[in-house]
């Protein structure tokens, strides 16, 4: 699990982004402003893909990612192998591990929407 993480610049507050069309450097900061919400759907996502049976290691990882950078909401990339070898494209391209996957990853972003209740 990737967050994009932003270069030094500080993060844009709400007033800075409400007129459009955004400057270069505005989109290129939209994100900085979600990092926490990022970093909670990353661990709920985690969470589950951890629980799964035979799941491999889950990481979370920072790293500039520009194709994050000016997504003005939580967001994050997700990475689940490499084809490099049969066990990992076995694992892949198996429907049953696709679908615990897909199961997880909705099971993380129905917890990260619903409300939480005190």
């Amino acid at each position: 699990i990737f967050l994009h993480r932003d270069p030094d610049p500080p993060p844009l507050s709400d007033a800075d982004t409400a007129e459009a069309p955004l400057t270069e450097w505005q989109w290129r900061y939209q994100q900085a402003r979600h990092q926490d919400e990022s970093r909670r759907l990353g661990d709920l996502i985690a969470e589950r893909l951890s629980a799964l049976p035979g799941a491999p290691a889950v990481a979370i990882e920072t790293a500039h990612l520009p194709v994050l950078a000016g997504a003005d909401r939580p967001a994050l990339m997700l990475e689940f192998g490499d084809l490099n070898n049969a066990a990992g494209e076995e694992r892949l391209t198996s429907n049953a591990w696709q679908q615990d996957v897909a199961g997880a990853i909705a099971d993380a972003a129905h917890a990260f929407i619903t409300p939480i209740r005190p």
